[in-house]
C-alpha cells in the first residue's frame, strides 16, 4: 500500500511548537505540527493534543467514540516521550518493509544532521528504537571499603538557548538541501527495486557506517566504522593508495600535523587509522576491547565527517542537474567525481582550479 510512515525521533528540546523541516524525502515534524497535518479528525487531534499537554493528569474526553478513543490511544503510545517525528511517504509496499524501508530514510536523515554536529552532539539524535547512550549511577567501593557514587546524565535530543533551532537550520541549510538532493535520489531508485547512481549508494552508504560509529559505546569498534566509511566513499576496496587519493582530492593536502605538531604524510595517517586500525582490528590482527583509542576515534571522527560534508554539495549539484557523471560507468563516475572535489579544493584554497 501507499502510506506516509511515521517514525518518532530525538531531535531538539527548544523548539517552535509548530516547527518542521526537511530533509529530502523525510519532513520532521516537531510533535504539534505533526498533529495538525496528519491527524484529520478533530475529535482525535484534539484529544492526543491535550493530553501531550496535560500529561498524566489527562483523561480522554467523555463524548469520545469508542473508535475514536482506540485512535488516540494508538498515536499516544507510537509516539511515546518523542518530541519529534520523521514522517516519509513510502508507496508499493507490504506493511513491514513499508515500516522498515521508512526506518532506513529517517536514520539517514538524522545521519546528514549528525555530520553537521560535534560527536557529542550528533549522538543524541536519534530515533524511536536506536541505541542510544543512557546516563546513570555508577558505582563503586574503595578498597577500604568506602562507597563511591557518581552519576551522569544525557537526554536524548539537541538542548540549548531557544533559539538554537532556528540557528540550526540556518547554519545547515546549504548542506541540508545537497543532502537532501542525494537522499531523495536514493530514496527514488530504490522505491522501484533498482539501485541509485554508483557515486549516491556509496555517498548514502558511508553515511549510514559514520552515523553507527557516533553511537559506536566501543571506541575500537567506532575505528572499525569509520574505516569502512572511508572505504566506501573512495571506492578504494581497501586500497590505501587510491583512499589516500580521494582524501587529496577533497582536502587538498598531501600531509598533516598531528596532536603534537609533528608533520605526518597523509598516506601514513591513513595507513596508521583505516589499515592498522580498522583492518587490524576487524581481521583479528590487533584487539582494541581494553585499549585506548580515543584519539584515533577523535582523529577518523573528523576526517570522515569532512569527506561526508565536502561531497554532499557536488553531488547533490549532480542530482539537481541530472548531471551525465552519473549515468557512466562506475569507474568514470569516480575519476570524474574527483576532478571536481580537486577543483573545489583549489577554489577553497584560493588557487585556480584545473583544467577539465
Amino acid at each position: 500500500m501507499d502510506a506516509y510512515r511515521h517514525i518518532p525521533c530525538h531531535l531538539f528540546h527548544a523548539n517552535e511548537p509548530r516547527a518542521s523541516f526537511d530533509v529530502g524525502p523525510v519532513r520532521f515534524f516537531s510533535r504539534m505540527a505533526w498533529a495538525e497535518e496528519f491527524l484529520v479528525e478533530d475529535a482525535v487531534r484534539a484529544n492526543v493534543l491535550q493530553a501531550w499537554e496535560e500529561g498524566s493528569r489527562w483523561s480522554p474526553d467523555e463524548a469520545l467514540s469508542v473508535p475514536d478513543k482506540t485512535k488516540v490511544e494508538t498515536v499516544l503510545r507510537a509516539i511515546g516521550h518523542h518530541g519529534w517525528i520523521g514522517s516519509v511517504l513510502v508507496q508499493g509496499h507490504d506493511a513491514e518493509s513499508s515500516h522498515a524501508k521508512a526506518n532506513v530514510l529517517v536514520d539517514l536523515a538524522i545521519d546528514s544532521l549528525n555530520v553537521m554536529l560535534p560527536p557529542s552532539d550528533g549522538i543524541l539524535l536519534n530515533r524511536a528504537g536506536v541505541a542510544f547512550f543512557p546516563g546513570g549511577v555508577r558505582l563503586a567501593t574503595t578498597t577500604q571499603g568506602t562507597i563511591v557514587a557518581g552519576s551522569s546524565a544525557r537526554l536524548p535530543g539537541l538542548g540549548g538557548h531557544p533559539d538554537r533551532f532556528k540557528e540550526f537550520l540556518a547554519e545547515t541549510a546549504d548542506f541540508r538541501q545537497a543532502a537532501g538532493h542525494v537522499l531523495a535520489s536514493y530514496a527514488e531508485a530504490h522505491q522501484d527495486g533498482l539501485d541509485a547512481a554508483w557515486l549516491i549508494e556509496r555517498w548514502v552508504n558511508a553515511l549510514h557506517w559514520f552515523g553507527g560509529a557516533r553511537r559506536e559505546d566501543s571506541d575500537f569498534m567506532a575505528v572499525v566504522k569509520y574505516g569502512c566509511a572511508l572505504d566506501i566513499l573512495s571506492g578504494a576496496g581497501g586500497n590505501l593508495r587510491e583512499m589516500t587519493e580521494y582524501v587529496e582530492a577533497t582536502f587538498g593536502i598531501t600531509e598533516a600535523t598531528d596532536q603534537s605538531g609533528r608533520t605526518v604524510m597523509l598516506e601514513d595517517l591513513l595507513n596508521s587509522l583505516f589499515n592498522d586500525g580498522r583492518s587490524a582490528l576487524a581481521h583479528g590482527e590487533s584487539f582494541g576491547l581494553l585499549n585506548d583509542r580515543s584519539t584515533d576515534r577523535a582523529r577518523a571522527d573528523v576526517i570522515v565527517r569532512q569527506l561526508i560534508e565536502s561531497g554532499a554539495t557536488p553531488l547533490g549539484q549532480a542530482v539537481r542537474d541530472k548531471d551525465r557523471i552519473l549515468s557512466v560507468d562506475k569507474d568514470s563516475q569516480m575519476r570524474a567525481f574527483k576532478v571536481r572535489l580537486r577543483g573545489l579544493s583549489r577554489e577553497r584554497a584560493g588557487k585556480s582550479p584545473p583544467a577539465e
